[in-house]
């Protein structure tokens, strides 16, 4: 059925972006409303992969300016309601009622060495990211760190916890007996330690074990 042209011309022909807005509140059941009717377009078994935070308070504006550009500043700040529109990659974890996509693909192993034939073949890590990036790979499987490397040019979609297929792989910090420079080597191992070092292997895809595993002849002021 095709749409009137009131309304066509309300949503899209004479639709125009606004810059200013009425000195009026925006009442939370309105924005409520919004969303509820959001909720009702067409998604794949009805998982809404989108999740909106209203900024709307003077001090939740004031947390969301620095993150704006220049030419936004103003209208945000004046604006009775801003919507911050994120995307869940792990939706699927949190199915609609009585709903569970996932469940089409269990107890189905033909299902999954249709997708084994039908992969291609990659060398290395590298070679996997590179498929994705340039379109010949739907998907790829790499470790954590090699996406997160690549993150400015794919969608980085984690496994739940429950199926974690890299527990039992750690990478060790040790400094050897051979060492030419052992102090220096132990100051890194300390500085790995500290909460900026965790940090840094947390941003680059290496989470760290907390509390870290302390094995051998660990330094005393290393060991506790």
């Amino acid at each position: 059925m095709r749409l009137g042209d009131t309304v066509l011309k309300q949503l899209l022909l004479d639709a125009r972006t606004h810059r200013a807005w009425l000195p009026k509140e925006v009442p939370d059941g309105l924005l409520k409303e919004v969303v509820d009717l959001m909720k009702m377009g067409p998604t794949s078994y009805n998982c809404l992969p989108a999740r909106i935070v209203f900024v709307k308070s003077k001090a939740a504006k004031e947390r969301l300016k620095p993150h704006l550009t220049a030419s936004n500043v103003d209208k945000t700040m004046a604006a009775p309601a801003t919507a911050i529109i994120g995307h869940d990659l792990q939706f699927y974890q949190h199915p609609p009622k009585g709903q569970d996509p996932l469940a089409v693909f269990e107890g189905k192993p033909e299902l999954a060495q249709k997708i084994i034939d039908g992969a291609m073949a990659a060398n290395s890590v590298p070679d996997i990211v590179r498929a994705v990036r340039e379109g010949q790979a739907s998907a790829g499987v790499v470790y954590l760190s090699a996406a997160v490397a690549a993150k400015n040019d794919i969608e980085i979609v984690r496994f739940p916890a429950s199926v974690n297929m890299s527990e039992a792989i750690r990478n060790a910090a040790t400094v050897t007996g051979t060492a030419k420079n052992p102090k220096e080597a132990a100051d890194f191992v300390r500085f790995v330690l500290t909460p900026e070092g965790q940090k840094i292997l947390e941003d680059t895809g290496q989470p760290p074990i907390v509390p870290a595993l302390r094995k051998g002849n660990v330094p005393a002021d290393i060991a506790n």
